[in-house]
């Protein structure tokens, strides 16, 4: 079995630019791309630590306009995660 099959043309449909390093106190940017809906796209994005959410942001994104979706990770005075 061919696990490629060159007549199956693959569309992108979006770009999500992200670090991978996430820091307590710190700011996370999301950079979102929609390359092929001609209608506005709600996004969300959420960071998750233990299977539960600690931050979130969402927005509605339009086709070729790249959008950043901005977390906060937030850190209590012990430096410690907080949710």
């Amino acid at each position: 079995m061919e696990w490629w099959n060159p007549s199956v043309v693959f569309f992108r449909t979006h770009m999500v630019v992200a670090p991978k390093t996430v820091r307590p106190g710190a700011v996370y940017r999301c950079v979102v791309t929609i390359l092929r809906v001609d209608h506005p796209v709600e996004v969300r994005a959420a960071i998750m630590r233990d299977g539960e959410e600690i931050t979130d942001a969402s927005n509605i994104i339009t086709k070729d306009y790249p959008e950043t979706l901005m977390l906060q990770v937030r850190k209590d005075d012990s430096g410690e995660l907080i949710s």
